[in-house]
């Protein structure tokens, strides 16, 4: 019997110290049975520790139509001009008006233009301020560039007056001259005789973009008084609106760079990400930094802080490899982003053109990033970080 209980407690206590040995040394059997070789070893390494290949410039992408942004931009902010093109229409004209029309007996009281925005981008307090011509020809706004407004026809004559862009947090007014009204009032009544093809603003203040709501977001109003000496209101809406982006290349220093909107301003930052990693090495996270001189950068309200990476197909031709894609979130004066995916690729396919960083708002925005270039001082150089893991 006591045989039976020495066996049993020996089974009993056999595992329990089997355990307690794994624990003091959990690691010492299984290690032992790896060969060194064979071992993954993790592996940070940044552009900052090596001498790579490493390149970097900003450049002035081809014009951009503007026609498909949700916000129709006017207002100058350092390099870059914004135009915007308008094209209203009136609602049903009475009979009593069109009467008073054609007996040269239509007096009209007072017109206002309303445009409403959400989106500005510079000094909100500064003087705001444009002029607004009558456009002679026809135009389409689905594709209209600077190119078609160096060539518009417009008239030198300027139509608004009154401009009010403090009455309101979110509007800006102003009244248009009799003469155009009634040749919009004429051109609703009798279109075989009277054209009519909108608007060009103009700005003539600096330091303040206004991004107005697209199509929604104008309204006009018309107060006339007919040959009985009554008061009536016609109505307009906008039916064409877009915007237009001149200007010349931002001037930089030499450690400089920038990415901008409106006038599309890209660069490309090459890093020789190959040469920075070892064969069969297996890419575990790579993330990018930049710095930004934020005393030269102008910002939107609700500017997306973000800037677009993407890898280059074609650096001449400013294409781009398809489906592979980044942000860089800005946080005060860094902006920074996981790019693994872009890495991967470039590792994957031994081929690396660079990468291109743009903004995410080219077509609705008219923000500006000056950026650190690779000639700044080592604390805000750009800097590529990749984690990999390689056999030892």
């Amino acid at each position: 019997m006591k045989n039976i209980l020495l066996r049993k407690g020996l089974v009993f206590i056999l595992p329990i110290l089997f355990i307690i040995a794994c624990e003091e040394d959990p690691t010492s059997i299984g290690n032992n049975l790896i060969p060194d070789e064979d071992k993954l070893q993790l592996v940070e390494t940044n552009t900052n520790d090596l001498n790579i290949e490493r390149s970097n410039e900003s450049y002035l992408g081809e014009a951009l139509a503007h026609s498909d942004a949700n916000r129709v931009l006017l207002g100058k902010n350092d390099n870059v001009t914004y135009t915007s093109l308008l094209r209203f229409a009136l609602n049903a004209i009475p009979d009593s008006v069109e009467t008073s029309l054609i007996n040269n007996e239509l007096e009209i009281v007072k017109s206002k233009v309303t445009m409403t925005y959400e989106y500005y981008a510079g000094d909100k307090n500064a003087d705001y301020s444009f002029e607004a011509f009558e456009i002679k020809e026809n135009w389409k706004y689905y594709d209209f560039t600077e190119k078609g407004l160096d060539t518009l026809d417009i008239g030198n004559l300027n139509l608004a007056s009154s401009i009010d862009s403090k009455a309101t947090d979110s509007t800006v007014t102003f009244e248009l001259s009799d003469d155009i009204i009634l040749q919009w009032i004429n051109a609703r009544i009798d279109p075989d005789n009277y054209d009519y093809y909108g608007l060009v603003l103009k700005p003539k203040n600096e330091n303040l973009v206004i991004g107005f709501i697209e199509n929604g977001g104008f309204s006009l109003e018309v107060v006339i008084k007919n040959s009985a000496n009554q008061i009536d209101t016609l109505g307009g809406y906008i039916i064409w609106d877009t915007h237009v982006a001149e200007g010349e290349f931002p001037s930089l220093e030499s450690d400089e760079l920038v990415v901008q909107s409106g006038l599309p301003v890209r660069t490309n930052m090459y890093f020789d990400v190959i040469g920075m990693l070892p064969e069969r090495a297996a890419i575990i996270e790579a993330t990018l930094e930049l710095y930004a001189d934020t005393t030269k950068s102008v910002y939107g309200n609700d500017d997306p802080a973000n800037i677009y990476i993407s890898l280059y197909e074609d650096v001449e031709k400013d294409s781009l490899v398809s489906g592979v894609g980044g942000a860089l979130t800005r946080s005060g004066n860094k902006l920074s982003g996981n790019i693994t995916t872009l890495v991967q690729y470039i590792v994957n396919n031994e081929k690396n053109k660079g990468f291109r960083l743009s903004m995410f708002d080219e077509h609705y925005g008219a923000s500006k990033y000056v950026l650190m270039g690779h000639n700044a001082e080592e604390a805000l150089k750009p800097k590529l970080t990749i984690f990999y893991s390689k056999q030892r």
